[in-house]
């Protein structure tokens, strides 16, 4: 507060009075002092305020809120100046101030600190869901099923009719050594018309160590789920399907591994009569043996198998031998035409070096459909016996009137030949089949 005095100048009066009888003249000098109080002006330190409280809210929230809280400090610093001058300048003005600018600004601070946190909350919670989102995206369209190694061939040709409800459709599948399964995939086969299939008779021949089959009428698939691990493995087995006495013609069937497509060898497209009398026969053309590469997921026999790559079955080197299945009978027509008696197969395989011994052609503990065999026994377990013919031919004499429906032949030839290529020949014969059915394996390489 500034205070400033002005002096005025001195002024002397005379003033007559009576003193007795005499008149008195009296000089009365007076002294005019002017006292003038400057305006008290109280400058109250918003500038202070404002500083204080902008650094206070600095520290504890947003830049965005300094703006704020300085903008709320002035206004509200400035009202209660007004309205407190008006009625008396005191230091409460600057309390006031004070208090208001303090008050507003922490309301200020608070109200912008907890929006612009909520915002900026928000922004990064969508910004995480978005990062989520793009994630997702990317692991959906990386998340195609590898179907390297896997294969299946079906046992009929497109356009066959199977007649009668006495058809059967044999789906081979083989996981070769280049494949990878992990536990819990899933083979599916989808038949585009349900009602084609014998939903009763649906069997899995092989393959019950390494998972399960289930099967769904109503949306027409069947589903072989991988119930352990799978790498390096060569595994084989069989899902048979008998079709349906009924009128339906293109009906197709289709293969995936985890909704991933895998092709199927063969045929794919098939027709089904109510009435005997159609192409296709059971699905195995009348044939005996259907001979096949690696040990058919049966343990009992060294199986070096590698699998089908570019057009040719690959055996690994290490053991110098290729192993070989066959399967005997799977349509059972030795006794729906009466074939019991003088049955023989004979096995040769040719190649550079190339041997079969009797001592190593093995046989499944049991035949039957669906064979639920573990392993295979020697031959003579079952009563089966062989005829050393040379270095490369084994025959095998079956027992008269044996069924022999769906026994499974593992065989192990000596190929010592590298980069060398080697063919395995079955041939049936008996008293009912006079000319001989003979087969032989694609041109495998060790």
């Amino acid at each position: 507060m500034n205070k400033k005095i002005f002096v005025g100048n001195t002024c002397t009066r005379y003033k007559l009075f009576k003193k007795g009888k005499s008149w008195v003249a009296m000089g009365v000098t007076t002294l005019s002092i002017s006292l003038g109080l400057g305006m008290l002006m109280v400058n109250p330190s918003v500038r202070a305020d404002t500083s204080s409280t902008a650094n206070s809210v600095t520290s504890s929230a947003a830049n965005s809120v300094t703006s704020s809280a300085a903008n709320s400090v002035t206004s509200s610093a400035a009202n209660s100046v007004t309205s407190s001058a008006a009625n008396s300048v005191t230091s409460s003005a600057a309390n006031s101030v004070t208090s208001s600018a303090a008050n507003s600004a922490t309301s200020s601070a608070v109200n912008s600190a907890t929006s612009s946190a909520a915002n900026s909350a928000t922004s990064i919670s969508a910004a995480k869901a978005g990062v989520s989102n793009v994630k997702l995206a990317t692991d959906n369209l990386s998340s195609s099923t590898d179907t390297t190694g896997v294969v299946v061939t079906s046992s009929f040709n497109n356009g066959d009719t199977f007649s009668g409800g006495g058809g059967v459709i044999a789906l081979n599948t083989s996981i070769e050594k280049s494949a990878t399964i992990s536990n819990g995939t899933k083979l599916t086969f989808t038949i585009s018309n349900p009602k084609s299939i014998n939903w009763d008779n649906i069997q899995l021949n092989g393959g019950t160590n390494y998972g399960s089959l289930a099967y769904d009428k109503t949306s027409g698939t069947i589903t072989y789920t991988f119930s352990t691990d799978i790498s390096n493995a060569g595994i084989n087995f069989i899902i048979n399907l008998h079709t349906a006495a009924v009128d339906t013609s293109k009906n197709i069937i289709t293969a995936s591994l985890n909704n991933t497509s895998v092709a199927i060898t063969g045929g794919t497209s098939y027709n089904t009569k109510a009435n005997a009398g159609g192409s296709g026969g059971s699905g195995y053309d009348n044939q005996r043996l259907i001979i096949g590469n690696g040990s058919y997921g049966y343990i009992g026999i060294n199986d070096n198998y590698v699998g089908y790559i570019n057009g040719k079955n690959y055996y690994l080197p290490d053991m110098q031998s290729m192993n070989f299945n066959v399967v005997v009978d799977p349509g059972f027509y030795t006794n729906s035409q009466n074939d019991k008696i003088g049955r023989t197969i004979t096995l040769s395989i040719s190649g550079t070096g190339a041997s079969l011994q009797a001592d190593n052609i093995y046989i499944t503990e049991k035949g039957g459909f669906p064979n639920t065999s573990k392993s295979y026994v020697p031959l003579s377990s079952v009563g089966w016996t062989t005829t050393q013919i040379d270095d490369q031919t084994v025959k095998i004499s079956i027992p008269d009137n044996m069924d022999i429906g769906w026994y499974v032949l593992g065989i192990v030839a000596t190929t010592p030949g590298l980069n060398s290529q080697y063919i395995l020949t079955d041939q049936y014969e008996s008293d009912y089949i006079t000319t001989a059915q003979k087969s032989e394996s694609v041109k495998y390489l060790v």
